[in-house]
């Protein structure tokens, strides 16, 4: 069986019931990598029972820097691989659509796939997808589910932020390279609490995305 030079990499803090909804499926059809953000909720000692791919933090980073961490990790660890595919942990998005990214890839071969959700949690993240998509007709820069040309993040290192999602990343790829795609996902409600930081330090970080893409020229 050739190797696959895709790779899904998905950050985790305390996602264990949703892991283990969607892992077992994802295992059968992808080369996958979790990073786990120091977890308490035995997270660790199910991916070593199961033996599925990991990385451990070496301490409670963040939903951002868990991500960043992981990419560095696969572009340093996994020369081979040409697209890594972020893919959140809490289960709100369908592997299935996996699928169609992968088609997107062979056929187009494109910088960076951005999903494009049919609905959004919050009105903030409404209101900064029209606003992106005014300034760089993307929308839906702040969706977790993209994929990314290996060797343009190796390219690009120093902008792997840790603030804002990475919306640092997503604005200045988009307007260095025309192949950026947008493509429509599907999304699920998540069962129980969100992991990602509070109401207001979300809303906070949403506001300060906010006036970074209204402010820049």
């Amino acid at each position: 069986m050739a190797k696959s030079n895709i790779i899904v990499l998905i950050p985790s803090y305390n996602e264990l019931v949703s892991l283990k909804k969607f892992l077992p499926l994802l295992n059968k059809h992808y080369k996958f990598l979790v990073v786990n953000d120091c977890s308490t909720d035995k997270t660790l000692k199910y991916l070593k029972e199961k033996k599925y791919p990991f990385v451990n933090s070496n301490k409670n980073n963040g939903y951002e820097k868990t991500l960043i961490f992981g990419i560095k990790h696969v572009l340093k660890k996994f020369r081979y691989i040409k697209y890594i595919i972020t893919f959140d942990g809490d289960n709100q998005l369908f592997v299935s659509d996996l699928k169609n990214f992968k088609n997107i890839i062979k056929i187009k071969k494109p910088i960076l796939i951005v999903g494009e959700r049919k609905k959004f949690s919050r009105l903030m993240e409404s209101i900064i997808s029209k606003l992106f998509f005014k300034k760089f007709k993307i929308k839906d820069p702040l969706c977790a589910f993209k994929a990314y040309q290996a060797k343009i993040l190796r390219k690009h290192l120093n902008q792997l932020k840790s603030d804002g999602y990475l919306i640092e990343l997503t604005k200045f790829l988009v307007q260095k390279y025309k192949n950026v795609i947008n493509t429509k996902i599907n999304t699920r409600e998540r069962v129980g609490k969100p992991r990602v930081g509070g109401f207001f330090g979300v809303n906070f970080k949403l506001i300060k995305i906010l006036l970074y893409i209204k402010f820049f020229n």
